[in-house]
């Protein structure tokens, strides 16, 4: 295993599977055309990976009503043109956190008891998702956390 697939393999284990735009218009039954604009307009949530393709996370489309979504991503300042951003997003809706006594927003969200609090907290996390860390524009990888 070389070290693009060590990196693709640990972004897995965090978020889970990914799907491809034409597996996406089928759980979605839309048009192409449909999933850029839905994408294009920050509605779902989009990752670049590194053969230059565009994944989607698998979970916004079995655990949560994906329409659900955008208010998050629009909180949490999600830009799919920043290759990191989307995977640090990603990251941040899976993995728990204290300031959720332990829980993964994502759980919140699944479980319909995400609230006005969640959004506070998707907005207080937003700039430290999206902050560019020094140098990170120049490496050229899209999974760098």
């Amino acid at each position: 295993m070389d070290d693009e697939q060590a990196i693709e393999a640990t972004w897995s284990e965090l978020i889970g599977p990914c799907i491809d735009a034409a597996a996406v218009a089928e759980r979605l039954n839309a048009s192409p055309r449909e999933v850029a604009r839905l994408t294009g307009a920050g509605h779902l949530l989009a990752l670049f990976a590194s053969d230059d393709t565009t994944v989607y996370p698998l979970f916004q489309f079995t655990d949560i009503d994906w329409r659900s979504l955008g208010l998050y991503l629009w909180a949490l300042d999600y830009d799919r043109v920043a290759s990191y951003r989307p995977w640090r997003i990603a990251a941040w809706l899976c993995s728990p956190t204290p300031l959720l006594e332990g829980r993964c927003p994502l759980d919140l969200i699944c479980e319909g008891g995400a609230d006005g609090q969640l959004l506070r907290l998707a907005a207080s996390e937003g700039p430290r998702l999206t902050d560019d860390p020094p140098g990170e524009r120049d490496l050229g990888h899209d999974h760098v956390v």
